[in-house]
């Protein structure tokens, strides 16, 4: 046995705070612990009241600690560990790689697929199940409520063995309907269960997430899609990009249908007589930039997000109408109940609260607040209202035809990224 162990001291690099602990404060205080035996520092950043320093969401900067760990770095001897939102091997290798740190730990990563290092050693790169930094199933629905740590993207964290996903003693020919995040989960578990699957999709793959393909500000959610769609098609699953009605399912022998067809966005309760670019959130898309001036209707986390997104755009200059009195008023994450609107700030758009939007023309938006009609101009105006409950026909046609069917994600209740793919999995390893 060693006469002593390594001793690790795990620090913020700053705390974030105008007038807190600046980082001359922090090398200073490493150059000590180093002079009095500390073998390694281990550094991250920010402290409870700036969460999005200390556990950064999915609209912070990969890496937001990198500046402050360099410096503590040329200021000590003793190896220097990174931390913070590394959730990818390629941002790890290239830390690793360039002499920023000497090693990269991780957390939430870990939770969200523990294989992480194995599949990243074996170049499995696109089999990590990825963390998305949404502090939802670890923090929200977990820590926070005085829950064991969870995970969002992995249903089954802490529990494999209790959750296991084993091979079902009667094969049987399933039909997934919908490519959503749902759709995509269930046929990867169904296939592993021994089932003969096939994803019915006529429109995009990835469903409402697959607007965050090359978007900056979502590129944790783009990285779930492609891990999604890599796992059906290395188990050879058919995704038919085609409609499944009920007449196709029930002539062509399945036994099962998955139903993961998601929530009809809610549509506008006012006029819409225009001839200029109205839009709904998830229409807007990196590769085509919005210009001019942009008005987000809503403001609950799916017009948040998008005027995220467009505000990072080129020339756009943003504003959300929101009729309630705040932002982000359901029950939303609360790193981004309470830190998101900062960003909106920093981003340059313009938050408007208790206004109701009343039409909408071609020269922009007509609205009312306070009892006080206005006009703001618009050269794009983007629907953001949320969704509502699914139809139950199409479900209730297939059970009248004599098909067993399971209903999963936004289908069954509109929800968030944790609903959809924990209804899948527990849904589906049940089949």
């Amino acid at each position: 046995m060693p006469e002593s162990f390594p001793l690790s001291i795990r620090l913020s690099v700053t705390d974030y705070e105008p007038d807190g602990i600046t980082i001359e404060d922090t090398v200073e205080l490493c150059r000590l612990l180093e002079a009095h035996g500390v073998d390694v520092l281990h550094c991250s950043g920010g402290h409870h009241a700036g969460m999005e320093w200390e556990v950064s969401p999915w609209y912070q900067v990969r890496a937001p600690h990198r500046w402050g760990w360099e410096k503590i770095k040329e200021a000590v001897t003793i190896p220097v560990i990174a931390s913070g939102s590394l959730v990818t091997p390629e941002v790890a290798d290239e830390i690793i790689a360039s002499g920023s740190a000497d090693f990269v730990s991780l957390g939430r990563a870990m939770l969200a697929d523990p294989d992480w290092a194995r599949k990243a050693r074996d170049g499995r790169v696109l089999e990590i199940t990825p963390c998305i930094r949404c502090n939802d199933g670890c923090l929200h629905r977990g820590l926070n409520r005085g829950r064991s740590a969870g995970c969002s993207v992995n249903p089954h964290v802490t529990e494999e063995g209790r959750f296991a996903v084993l091979v079902s003693d009667t094969r049987k020919r399933v039909a997934v309907v919908g490519g959503g995040p749902a759709g995509l989960r269930s046929a990867a578990v169904l296939h592993d269960r021994g089932h003969d699957v096939t994803v019915f999709e006529p429109g995009e793959i990835g469903g409402l997430l697959a607007h965050a393909q090359a978007s900056t500000v979502k590129q944790d959610l783009a990285g779930l899609v492609r891990h999604l769609v890599h796992e059906v098609e290395r188990r050879g699953i058919v995704i038919a990009a085609e409609y499944a009605d009920v007449e196709k399912l029930t002539t062509q022998g399945f036994d099962t249908v998955v139903a993961a067809t998601g929530a009809p966005l809610r549509r506008a309760d006012f006029p819409i007589s225009t001839a200029s670019p109205v839009l709904y959130a998830g229409d807007v898309r990196a590769s085509r930039p919005l210009m001019g001036t942009v008005v987000v209707v809503g403001g609950g986390l799916q017009g948040c997000e998008v005027a995220l997104r467009v505000a990072g755009m080129d020339s756009a200059k943003v504003t959300i109408l929101e009729a309630g009195p705040r932002l982000l008023a359901g029950d939303e994450v609360f790193t981004d109940q309470e830190r998101l609107p900062l960003f909106l700030g920093a981003a340059g758009v313009d938050v408007r609260t208790g206004v109701r939007v009343t039409a909408v023309d071609d020269s922009g938006v007509h609205a009312t607040g306070d009892g006080v009609d206005e006009f703001i101009p618009a050269d794009t105006v983007v629907l953001a209202l949320g969704r509502v409950e699914a139809d139950t026909h199409f479900v209730t046609s297939l059970r009248d035809a004599g098909l067993e069917v399971k209903v999963v994600g936004s289908a069954a209740a509109p929800g968030r990224v944790f609903d959809a793919i924990h209804s899948a999995f527990f849904t589906a390893r049940l089949v």
